[in-house]
């Protein structure tokens, strides 16, 4: 089965565009799109505390159906041995078993309080930051009205 998250290089986030469960029964194929050269997918499940790691191929990577218990934290990065790469940490994974079919993959709605509170936070940082740009820029129109009184522009 297939999913696919949309990596948000602005924001350092991923989000989840396939909302619709899906039963894996041999492995999950993970497209994660507009992600850096060279990522690597880490996949770590709270239930076991294990961790894999998975090299993108063409923006894609496989996780095998046995690491799928519990819900699943999700992120990509570059591991180039530089300090300063970026982490998109991405929303989180949550599966169930299904007797003789295997696991259903889902986006673990749970953590939405979470996610709208983080977007409404980057959204008031947005609006102040605008606010500043707005206040700059009505300083330097009142510095070059200035500078150009006297001065005949047409």
């Amino acid at each position: 089965m297939k999913m696919e998250y949309k990596i948000l290089r602005d924001f350092k986030k991923g989000i989840l565009l396939t909302r619709q469960p899906e039963i894996v029964s041999d492995e999950l194929i993970i497209t994660f799109s507009d992600a850096p050269d060279d990522a690597v997918a880490i996949f770590e499940s709270y239930a076991t505390g294990d961790s894999i790691y998975r090299t993108l191929q063409d923006k894609t990577c496989s996780v095998p159906v046995e690491f799928l218990k519990g819900e699943i934290n999700v992120a990509v990065t570059v591991m180039n041995g530089k300090t300063s790469t970026p982490v998109f940490v991405c929303e989180e994974l949550k599966t169930e078993p299904v007797a003789g079919s295997g696991v259903l993959v889902a986006p673990n709605d749970g953590d939405l309080p979470r996610i709208v509170t983080e977007i409404q936070l980057d959204m008031q940082k947005i609006k102040t930051e605008l606010q500043t740009v707005a206040e700059k820029y009505s300083e330097l129109e009142e510095k070059i009205a200035k500078l150009l009184e006297g001065y005949d522009i047409t």
